[in-house]
């Protein structure tokens, strides 16, 4: 006869294990308290995913869409645009193809400034929430905490107290340090400082207009001197947006609206006497 084989044990349930595990009965209380604090800190990263995918991407998404263009698409309608644009101004390729340069460089910052001004709100989208859920979650564990007394306080409660006010201490001081909401606008205005730059290039191209009445320049003198003040003025933006303010730049005559005709002219002209 062989011999009978043994019954199969049955598995014990682990739901009683867990919960002994959770209450610190069979494990050091170190472990548990790391598993209360991981909970939080998981708890934050799927909010903040969820804060981003769910809202911040798709809003700014939504607000960049109307000033969105593929530098491929920009390409084209700069040089289909440019063609008409130019026409006026025959037998000065050089000049023509400086200028063609120029508003295609001013494309490519547009695009990088919006972008980055996308990121920066998309960001604060996610950490002003997150600092706000964390600090209304330390400030009720705080509640308890006082009512009890820092010795009679449940230890669980302190490590919630202690690891919600780490949270939003990190996430706080994201957005201070980046200065997130500083450089969301700062890039949003050097955005709309090259767009202006580039609608204006083109109206004196088409206008034949020069940097100012007085002065009479031949066609292939005016298109020298917008090559120079785009040279200036894209220097100064430049050097501008390492910490941008508006208000710093000056802009010539032909981008002031209603400014004196005469102003820029004389300003060169005693420049030049001296």
């Amino acid at each position: 006869m062989s011999p009978e084989k043994p019954d199969p044990e049955t598995p014990e349930n682990p739901l009683p294990s867990f919960k002994s595990f959770l209450s610190g009965q069979n494990t050091p209380a170190m472990i548990a308290h790391a598993i209360v604090s991981g909970c939080l800190v998981g708890a934050t990263i799927i909010l903040a995913a969820g804060l981003y995918y769910l809202g911040a991407k798709p809003i700014g998404d939504r607000w960049s869409k109307p000033a969105e263009r593929s530098l491929e698409e920009n390409t084209n309608n700069l040089e289909s645009n440019l063609n008409s644009y130019l026409k006026k101004y025959s037998n000065i390729e050089i000049e023509k193809h400086r200028i063609k340069e120029q508003l295609s460089y001013i494309l490519t910052k547009q695009e990088q400034n919006k972008t980055i001004a996308v990121d920066y709100y998309n960001w604060l989208f996610v950490v002003l929430p997150l600092t706000s859920s964390a600090a209304i979650v330390s400030g009720i564990s705080l509640f308890y905490i006082s009512k009890e007394g820092w010795k009679e306080a449940n230890s669980y409660m302190i490590n919630v107290f202690i690891t919600s006010s780490t949270i939003a201490l990190l996430n706080g001081s994201m957005s201070v340090v980046f200065k997130m909401q500083e450089n969301a606008t700062r890039h949003t205005e050097a955005f709309v400082t090259y767009e202006n730059l580039y609608q204006q290039i083109l109206t004196r191209l088409a206008t034949l207009s020069p940097p100012s009445e007085s002065q009479k320049l031949t066609i292939a003198q005016q298109l020298q001197t917008l090559i120079t003040d785009n040279n200036n003025l894209l220097s100064t933006y430049n050097k501008l947006l390492i910490n941008f303010d508006s208000s710093k730049i000056q802009l010539p005559n032909f981008l002031l609206p209603n400014s004196p005709p005469n102003e820029g002219a004389s300003e060169s002209q005693s420049q030049e006497g001296q």
